[in-house]
Order: structure tokens, then sequence, then C-alpha cells
């Protein structure tokens, strides 16, 4: 039985393979999201439990992705962790 869902949105596709392998090893249900394109709509369809979000995207910074998230009811309360390979 997973022990929840987290969604990985990074453009880099190594370290969010890496991330994917390690999480699904403790029994997470891992979804990843490489790029920005309808990135809000896709949250809204997996329903994480928690994000892990790259702050440097091409196209919609981590940043700009947090604040819609924010304003949006659905997707306001889901916590976001950010990361950067910075």
């Amino acid at each position: 039985m997973a022990r929840g869902t987290i969604l990985i949105i990074d453009d880099e596709v190594d370290i969010a393979t890496i991330l994917e392998r390690r999480l699904s090893g403790e029994g997470f249900r891992v979804l990843v999201i490489n790029d920005t394109v309808e990135v809000i709509s896709k949250v809204k369809v997996f329903v994480p439990d928690l994000i892990l979000l790259d702050i440097s995207l091409p196209g919609m910074d981590g940043i700009e992705i947090k604040r819609r998230l924010n304003a949006d009811r659905e997707t306001a309360d889901i916590p976001v962790i950010f990361l950067t390979a910075k």
C-alpha cells in the first residue's frame, strides 16, 4: 500500500529519476512532470500529498508555479518543498 503520492516537478530527468526511485522504494506513489506545460491542471488531476518543485524551470519557474498553486483553492493547501541544483 502506498504511503502517499509525491509529485516531482523537475526538468532535470536524472535528478527526477533518482528521486522517483528512492521515494518509490520507500513506498510512495511517485509521479514526475518534466515540463511546465499545463502544470497546474496536471497537479489537479494527480492531487499529490506533497510536491517536490524545482525552482529553476524553463518557461515558468518554481516560484511562479507555487504562486499559482497558492491562488487556487484546489491546490493551495498542497505542501511544496523547493529543490535546486544550484
